[in-house]
């Protein structure tokens, strides 16, 4: 209205303006296809051409022509102050770059995406004296603190392929929520793991004390040795095996409370092996809450104790499932062997 445009040049740059984020909609990539895809479809349902929004949607917003229809000016200055002169230009940007990752399913450092927009900025023309005179001082304003932004993104570090300590500023890379997912499901897996191992064992000292149990009984009813030598040998055969079998067992279900190796009254290494504990039992209640307050406040400390626990778990996991191992191949064998035996025994 402020540039006096007739009815029809207005309405043109008003659909034009609509069936833009239309081509947004279908054609990510390529948003003009999709806006002209968009344009026929509605030239079809109405029967009749529409040239002047063909002609807004396929200039160059950022390079139109002296000779462009006032339509086309005006579309411009409007798709160019709705994308960079805002007053909610901060908060527009973030989705934008949101947007952006989401669509392309890549991920954009922020820095990147700065000096993307700061090129966009750059680019930025107003055509005709509403456009300059309502936006240019927002334009400006945002072009002043992107490039303060931008002189401070100079004076950080580079970035590099490794952190310089173990844990060191994760949180920049990683959302907060994927790392203690991931420690989260670590931690059920671990725990999950060392239950099976118990259970297996449970199961595996009850079978051989009750077999135990009964071949002694067997054995040492009515001199049964004296009147049946032969079973003799098969049942020395389990005896020893299941002894061994269940030796194993309790071994892998037996528990057994590590402690720090080195020196445990140092503070600096009681804070990296905080959450068993076996670390911190002989410790007073006061030093404990002084160390467990310095471990919350320093995410490097607190993510690296987790981890390191996780490493000691898995070690004592190890432990459970060799003992469980050769328990249950012993036990394998013996049983094997004792039917064997024994068939030999009477059958031969």
């Amino acid at each position: 209205e402020a540039e006096g445009l007739d009815e029809e040049a207005r309405h043109a740059a008003v659909i034009a303006g609509w069936l833009a984020f239309a081509g947004y909609a279908t054609h990510y990539d390529e948003p003009e296809r999709g806006a002209l895809e968009a344009l026929a479809m509605l030239e079809q349902e109405h029967g009749r051409p529409l040239p002047l929004v063909r002609l807004c949607l396929t200039a160059n917003v950022a390079a139109l022509p002296t000779n462009a229809p006032a339509a086309a000016e005006v579309f411009a200055d409007a798709w160019q102050a709705l994308h960079y002169a805002r007053e909610d230009f901060k908060t527009v940007d973030a989705l934008r770059h949101a947007e952006y990752e989401l669509m392309k399913r890549t991920t954009l450092p922020a820095p990147a995406w700065r000096h993307q927009l700061w090129q966009e900025l750059m680019a930025v023309r107003w055509y005709t004296d509403a456009g300059h005179r309502l936006f240019g001082e927002a334009l400006a304003r945002h072009i002043q603190a992107l490039k303060e932004r931008l002189a401070r993104d100079r004076h950080l570090p580079p970035p590099t392929d490794e952190p310089d300590a173990p844990f060191q500023g994760i949180e920049r890379n990683v959302p907060t929520s994927a790392i203690q997912t991931w420690l989260r499901s670590a931690y059920r897996t671990q725990i999950n793991l060392s239950a099976i191992a118990d259970n297996k064992a449970h199961i595996m000292i009850s079978v051989n004390a009750i077999l135990i149990s009964l071949i002694i009984s067997v054995l040492s009813y009515r001199n049964i040795t004296e009147t049946n030598p032969m079973i003799l040998m098969p049942a020395v055969i389990f005896l020893v095996t299941g002894l061994v079998s269940l030796t194993f067992a309790i071994l892998s279900a037996r528990p057994k409370v590590t402690r720090m190796e080195g020196e445990p009254s140092r503070p600096d290494q009681l804070k990296r092996h905080l959450i068993f504990f076996g670390n911190f039992a002989s410790l007073d209640e006061e030093t404990f809450e002084r160390m467990m307050d310095a471990v919350m406040r320093n995410g490097e400390l607190l993510y690296g104790n987790m981890v390191r626990d996780l490493y000691h778990l898995g070690r004592v996991l190890d432990t459970k499932y060799r003992f469980l191992t050769v328990s249950y191949n012993v036990f394998m064998v013996g049983f094997i062997l004792t039917v064997l035996t024994f068939l030999v025994v009477f059958f031969a």
